[in-house]
């Protein structure tokens, strides 16, 4: 580091071809996901200097606030829940939301060199030893195939950050997409991105429609002018859009076609957006249809082999297959119709009598109970407090912290120190209560003083489910 060099050793992978679906045909190429690999002691280097530039970009303000990929404190869920809250309230004003999903082709394999160093340089203030460090970290690498022991011939990388390494999809990707964010600022359209993901939202009134499009499709076109300027191709064949609207809206007007480049994309009914699946009314049925189908499978196959574990390597396998599917982006769930819990807490009562090799008609809440699981209910509750709790106390990520707002007395109370959030009033039980800014703040109010004042992560959580678990059994 100190030389501004980076070994030769270390910029060679070795790339290895892994079918995508044992289903595919193994003759064609386009079936197999490229697997690349860096050495060990090179991924330490690059962790090393992660360390120190992250430090360095954060103390000067210069990371995006809504790019949520692989930065501390924040995940899909946190990035959702953002795009979430922003859906929901406004259909809780009566409000239509286009959401178009932008797709790059092929994004970390086309980053120019030149523009990325230049970038580093003149955005991000970095020279001297630094920036000839990256120039070395970025350039002359090589790549080769490896199938089993079989090495083919080293081919240069001439463009991309390198796949398989900590610093290049991480953060240097990020940074040469940041410029992207102030030309969808510039349009006035709300925007969140998750790598190379990148999500417009633009709400807009029932008369406004031929307004709204041409606005978004005036910040596409710009989005593709850049990207063309930048050497990244957008994707328009995996590109979606789709408008939500409330379910008591009287009047649904005939949405048109969106236009992205030359091409002419219609209106999606359902879109999958980072693992979530939104539908136009934003019920998220689909989604939790799909949770539990996919769920109700991996069940299946553990009690097939049941007979053949014992209850701790069955719980191992319940919670590595089943609880975290029904954890995953649960925080969304706050607020849905109980019918539509219920189909989830049927799952987690299924995988607790497999556990404890119980019957159908067994009651589930003893075993519940015994094996210390939350229903499903308290464990959504559990998520949100969790982000709340990070976005008050740590503030991160900066767009959910935003949505909180401290309460403050217009004159001194005994509840002045007591942490209160500013609960805001939304108008529809179907939308507005389930937006974050309500549910967080909500939830928050409503623990004990003893949680709430509680500053420490760890003791938070550890108190927090002991209270959901009185909550749960013992009242």
């Amino acid at each position: 580091m100190s030389t501004g060099t980076v070994p030769d050793s270390f910029k060679v992978a070795h790339v290895t071809p892994v079918l995508k679906k044992t289903s595919l045909d193994r003759n064609c190429l386009k079936n197999y996901r490229p697997i690349s690999n860096l050495s060990f002691v090179s991924k330490v280097l690059e962790k090393t200097v992660l360390s120190r530039l992250m430090d360095y970009l954060t103390q000067e303000n210069l990371l995006e606030p809504y790019q949520s990929a692989y930065k501390s404190g924040h995940s899909t869920e946190t990035a959702l829940n953002a795009v979430h809250n922003f859906i929901t309230s406004k259909l809780d004003e009566d409000c239509f939301v286009l959401l178009v999903l932008l797709d790059l082709s092929s994004a970390f394999d086309t980053v120019n060199h030149s523009i990325l160093l230049e970038r580093l340089q003149s955005k991000y203030r970095l020279g001297g030893t630094v920036l000839s460090w990256f120039n070395s970290y970025i350039t002359e690498r090589y790549q080769q195939v490896k199938i089993e022991d079989v090495l083919s011939s080293p081919r240069p990388l001439v463009t991309g950050v390198p796949q398989g390494s900590v610093l290049g999809p991480v953060l240097l990707f990020s940074l040469y997409l940041a410029e992207l964010s102030d030309i969808i600022r510039h349009h006035g359209v709300h925007f969140h991105h998750y790598a190379d993901d990148t999500q417009l939202l633009l709400a807009f009134d029932k008369d406004d429609v031929p307004n709204a499009f041409h606005k978004m499709e005036t910040c596409i076109s710009a989005v593709n002018t850049w990207l063309t300027t930048n050497q990244l191709k957008l994707n328009c064949d995996k590109t979606e859009f789709i408008v939500f609207r409330s379910r008591f809206s009287e009047v649904t007007p005939n949405f048109p076609p969106l236009t992205v480049g030359k091409d002419s994309i219609n209106i999606s009914s359902t879109v999958r957006n980072l693992g979530a699946y939104f539908d136009q009314t934003m019920s998220l049925e689909n989604h939790v249809t799909n949770l539990c189908r996919s769920a109700n499978w991996q069940l299946r196959k553990i009690s097939l082999m049941r007979n053949y574990l014992d209850n701790k390597t069955c719980e191992i396998l319940v919670h590595a297959f089943v609880t975290s599917k029904l954890d995953f982006l649960n925080s969304l769930l706050f607020g849905l119709p109980d019918s539509t819990i219920k189909k989830l807490q049927k799952i987690q009562n299924t995988a607790a009598r497999i556990v404890k090799r119980k019957g159908r008609k067994c009651r589930t809440t003893p075993l519940l109970k015994e094996l210390h699981w939350l229903p499903i209910s308290y464990r959504i509750q559990y998520k949100i407090l969790l982000l709340t709790f990070c976005a008050h106390h740590l503030e991160r990520p900066v767009y959910l912290s935003q949505l909180l707002r401290p309460y403050t007395p217009t004159r001194t109370l005994r509840s002045s120190n007591k942490l209160f959030l500013t609960v805001p009033k939304p108008r529809l039980k179907n939308y507005g209560y389930r937006s974050f800014q309500y549910s967080g703040s909500y939830l928050w109010n409503k623990l004990p003083d003893h949680i709430r004042t509680c500053y420490k992560l760890s003791t938070f959580k550890s108190l927090l489910k002991t209270h959901f678990f009185t909550c749960s059994f013992v009242n």
